[in-house]
């Protein structure tokens, strides 16, 4: 395993991708090297955390809290949520970072509901007593397999990858629905909306000479009664955690906001499911004009057979101004979804879509699952039904606004990134929320559209999301649930 890691660190001659212009993975970040560690070296000198050259071995580990269900859950149930606590070893390179026998299951948190506010504090506690062991002292190792006479090893907690609701219960951060709703920016809940806006970030933002991070945990562990830390957090949104005895560790920096939860399971999910409606039992945009020409040539034919035998037709052509449906994904676009997806030849690797998507049957659909669909299934179809439809048309519209978002979330998923692709993510996104709204004005936005927004702050700190996102961990909590119990 030494060698894997010496193989991995950022000065091993092994690491690809020395143009660092180009980021392939957490190891190619700035970050890593600006990483700063000052605790015990000549005259407190802060120097690189991961760059020593004493011999010790210092270890970056990503922390995730995940949730399942347990007991036989039916569709999109949570009868008894269980709770995992993982660390990763960021050190090992990406190949065989993710592998099971590589990731460590440190605490079940038992249901059967989620802790609720701080209380998620008491599991993490242990966790961060041996990081905190691990990070100011650090762990002699008698023998090692590089070392026979031993070696000092040091370790420290890096980015934090859950999703939503988790990751501001772990890092003591408010709610969506708190005014401060934002883990990065001083955008409020009533400006969610203002894509155009300058927020000052919350990780700049100081308060009597210190970051405010730090001056908001002195005081709250100051405060003398409960009406002064309910102030604080009334204010700033931001309460004690127990990563907070991690004295390099704040939640500005290494709260990462998941890209599997915020542009698959968010964004596009929410722009079918809500903004174009998608059900496969109601006729949606174009299916009327089929339906209409269909029932048409039937009673053309029928007027024609009462004409010949003397009869007066009973069925009247329709007259007044037709309603446009408002299910943009109706009966005949799913339909035609679903018999591109059986014609589609795809990679082993990619996941395809349910070939009868939109049909409860098939149950809730995974974050692969909404990747496939919308980045390649609907592109195929929705291009053949509405790209050819008159420039100024609705759908036509409507198909361009989408594919802003799916260029926008190809370019943030991408196995590198730059920052030029930062920039076109930007912008690819900014367009398409501020088509969202002109398109679709009593559309609500919600706490994804803007957090979507500071993904690129990511994607230049850590790399691209391979490194941090929750698809591993979904993948253990699947393992998990497969246990035998009794």
């Amino acid at each position: 395993m030494e060698t894997y890691v010496r193989s991995a660190s950022p000065g091993s001659t092994s690491a690809s991708l020395r143009d660092t212009s180009v980021l392939g993975d957490i190891w190619h970040s700035g970050f890593l090297h600006g990483f700063q560690w000052a605790h015990g070296s000549a005259r407190n000198i802060p120097r690189g955390f991961v760059s020593t050259s004493d011999g010790e071995l210092r270890l970056l580990f990503s922390l995730a809290i995940d949730w399942f269900t347990a007991h036989g859950g039916k569709q999109a149930g949570k009868k008894w949520s269980i709770g995992a606590i993982y660390l990763v070893c960021q050190n090992l390179p990406l190949e065989i970072r993710f592998r099971a026998e590589n990731v460590c299951l440190v605490g079940i948190i038992p249901g059967r509901t989620k802790p609720l506010g701080s209380a998620v504090n008491w599991f993490l506690r242990r966790v961060v007593d041996e990081f905190v062991t691990f990070y100011e002292r650090g762990v002699w190792y008698t023998q090692t397999f590089k070392f026979e006479s031993g070696r000092l090893v040091r370790a420290a907690i890096g980015p934090v990858v859950c999703d939503l609701d988790a990751a501001r219960g772990i890092a003591g951060l408010g709610s969506v629905s708190h005014t401060l709703f934002c883990s990065l920016c001083s955008a409020t809940k009533h400006q969610m909306a203002d894509f155009d806006g300058t927020f000052t970030p919350r990780c700049g933002s100081i308060r009597v000479g210190f970051p405010l991070w730090t001056f908001v945990m002195n005081l709250w562990t100051s405060a003398v009664s409960m009406d002064d830390q309910a102030t604080l957090w009334k204010t700033y949104a931001i309460r004690w955690t127990e990563l907070a005895r991690l004295r390099y560790w704040n939640p500005f920096q290494f709260l990462v906001i998941d890209t599997m939860h915020c542009l698959f399971l968010g964004l596009f999910r929410r722009h079918f499911r809500f903004i174009w409606r998608m059900d496969v039992d109601t006729c949606g945009w174009g299916d009327e004009e089929r339906l209409d020409s269909e029932a048409g040539e039937r009673i053309s034919a029928a007027a024609a057979a009462a004409e010949d035998l003397d009869f007066e037709p009973s069925v009247k052509p329709a007259t007044g101004k037709k309603k446009s449906p408002s299910v943009a994904l109706g009966r005949g676009v799913l339909t035609a979804v679903s018999k591109d997806i059986q014609r589609t030849v795809l990679p082993d690797w990619v996941d395809p879509a349910p070939t009868q998507v939109g049909n409860t049957k098939h149950g809730k659909l995974s974050a692969n699952h909404w990747r496939s669909l919308c980045t390649i299934h609907c592109v195929i179809t929705l291009i053949r039904l509405w790209g050819f439809l008159k420039i100024e048309s609705f759908r036509y519209s409507a198909l361009e606004n989408f594919l802003l978002l799916v260029k926008a979330v190809q370019l943030a998923t991408l196995r590198t990134t730059t920052a030029s692709r930062c920039e076109a993510y930007s912008s690819l996104l900014n367009q398409y929320l501020n088509g969202l709204k002109r398109l679709y004005p009593t559309a609500s936005i919600t706490p994804n559209h803007h957090l979507a927004t500071h993904i690129p702050e990511f994607l230049r700190r850590f790399g691209p999301p391979h490194s941090w996102w929750a698809f591993p961990f979904e993948r253990y909590n699947g393992m998990l649930q497969k246990i035998k119990t009794n």
